[in-house]
C-alpha cells in the first residue's frame, strides 16, 4: 500500500513539471517564432501576420500539451515524436541548441507523460485492490475459524 501511494506522488511529480516545463518552453517559442522575422516582413501586425506560419510547429506542440494534459499517454507519445521529428525536421544533430535546447526536452518531458500514466494507472490498481498475498491467507483464516467455530460448536453441544 505504502509503494502506490509513492508511485501515485511520483506520478504527480512527473506530470506537474511535465507541464510545466513545456508549456514554458512552447510559449517562449511560439513568442519568439512569431515576432523573430516580423521586421523583415513589414513590421506591425502585418509583419507578425506573414511571419506566423514560422509559429505553427510550436502551436501544434502546444496543443499535444492540452492533450497530454488530459490523455497523458497520446500526448506523451505525441509529444515524443515531435521531438524526434525535431531532429530531421530542424536538423538537431547539426545545431547544438536545437538539440539541447528542443528536441532533448521534448523527449524527457514526453517520456514523463508516459511514465506518469503507467504509474498512476499501475498505483490505482494497487490502491484498488489489496495484493493476493496477504488476502489469500487473511481470507483463509476467515474462513478456517468461521468453519470451526461453526462445527466444534454444534459438535459439543450435541455430545
Amino acid at each position: 500500500m505504502k509503494e502506490a501511494g509513492k508511485e501515485v506522488k511520483i506520478a504527480k511529480y512527473l506530470r506537474y513539471t511535465a507541464r510545466t516545463v513545456l508549456l514554458t518552453i512552447g510559449i517562449l517559442i511560439f513568442v519568439f517564432s512569431l515576432f523573430s522575422g516580423a521586421e523583415q516582413l513589414g513590421g506591425g501586425i502585418e509583419g507578425v501576420i506573414l511571419n506566423s506560419p514560422n509559429a505553427i510547429p510550436w502551436a501544434v506542440m502546444l496543443g499535444f500539451v492540452y492533450i497530454a494534459w488530459n490523455r497523458e499517454l497520446i500526448g506523451g507519445i505525441l509529444i515524443v515524436l515531435m521531438g524526434l521529428f525535431t531532429l530531421l525536421f530542424f536538423k538537431g544533430f547539426e545545431h547544438p541548441f536545437v538539440f539541447f535546447v528542443i528536441t532533448i526536452p521534448l523527449v524527457v518531458f514526453g517520456s514523463f507523460f508516459i511514465i506518469s500514466w503507467y504509474l498512476s494507472k499501475r498505483g490505482k490498481k494497487r490502491l484498488e485492490r489489496p495484493e493476493r498475498k496477504i488476502l489469500i491467507p487473511l481470507m483463509w483464516n476467515i474462513i478456517r475459524e468461521n468453519i470451526c467455530q461453526k462445527y466444534l460448536m454444534t459438535w459439543t453441544l450435541r455430545y
